[in-house]
């Protein structure tokens, strides 16, 4: 008797149905944790006639395993930022009053202390200072004149912000 294993391959046995390849890798991928690969393969393997139940499982623990990633990365994000936000005295930066004080400026040199110049024993008097007065100025007024090279905007005495403009005359005003 012989039997002819080239046909008994090719025609599958009425018992078994086909397997799907895509949820095979769907179903493995799942189950090594690689979850973006077994959604993807799921959802290809889903459209598939044959292996819908496997693709089904493989989308289940695909879903579940980025949920779970998610919620890691999520606490680990959080618990970070609370560790930053923590006020511990090692995170101070506060200076103790003795180095404070050693790194404020040095006051200028009171004059008593300054030794005087060779060659005099009075010291030089101080030269006169004056300080001019600025001239009072008057705050522009609505529709008064205005200079458009010099001045562009201006606060009146009541606080109004004016422009200097041409608008609705030939001359330049405040408006």
């Amino acid at each position: 008797m012989t039997v002819d294993l080239s046909k008994a391959a090719a025609t599958p046995s009425p018992n078994h149905a086909p397997i799907n390849p895509y949820a095979v890798i769907a179903l493995v991928a799942a189950l090594l944790g690689l979850f973006p690969v077994a959604i993807v393969f799921g959802i290809l393997a889903f459209w598939r006639p044959a292996g819908r139940a496997i693709a089904v499982t493989a989308l289940i623990l695909g879903i579940l395993e980025a949920l779970a990633a998610g919620t890691i990365l999520y606490s680990a994000g959080t618990s970070l930022s609370d560790a930053v936000t923590d006020s511990s005295p090692a995170t101070s930066y506060a200076l103790p009053s003795a180095q404070a004080q050693a790194l404020t400026p040095a006051s200028a040199v009171p004059p008593a202390l300054v030794p005087p110049a060779a060659g005099t024993t009075e010291p030089e008097p101080e030269a006169a200072t004056t300080v001019d007065e600025p001239e009072p100025t008057t705050s522009p007024t609505v529709n008064g004149d205005c200079d458009t090279s010099v001045d562009n905007h201006a606060t009146s005495a009541d606080g109004t912000f004016l422009k200097c403009t041409y608008a609705g005359s030939t001359r330049p005003h405040w408006g």
